[in-house]
């Protein structure tokens, strides 16, 4: 049985943790790309987060679809930015 919502935030204490942390950018990253990741990259928008999602760390089915969603929704509500990229600015 699922013990959570279909997003990273719902009924998780997810905001509340990253808030006392003081967490303020959110690599979204997941094999749900049809509901779970775009659902959380949204919320986390919506709290007040930045959110960068690397497009080759998410999957969607069927593939087109999630081609679709990357580039006309997710850019509207992220940093799309690959991973490459992301593990370069850590070092």
């Amino acid at each position: 049985p699922r013990e959570q919502g279909l997003t990273g935030f719902f009924a998780t204490g997810l905001d509340q943790y990253l808030r006392n942390t003081k967490v303020t950018t959110l690599i979204v990253t997941g094999v749900s790309l049809n509901i779970a990741v775009l659902g959380t990259a949204i919320e986390a928008m919506n709290l007040g987060y930045k959110v960068v999602v690397p497009p080759d760390c998410i999957a969607g089915d069927p593939y087109e679809y999630a081609e679709h969603v990357v580039r006309y929704t997710m850019r509207n509500i992220a940093f799309v930015v690959p991973s490459t990229t992301i593990t370069a600015a850590w070092r």
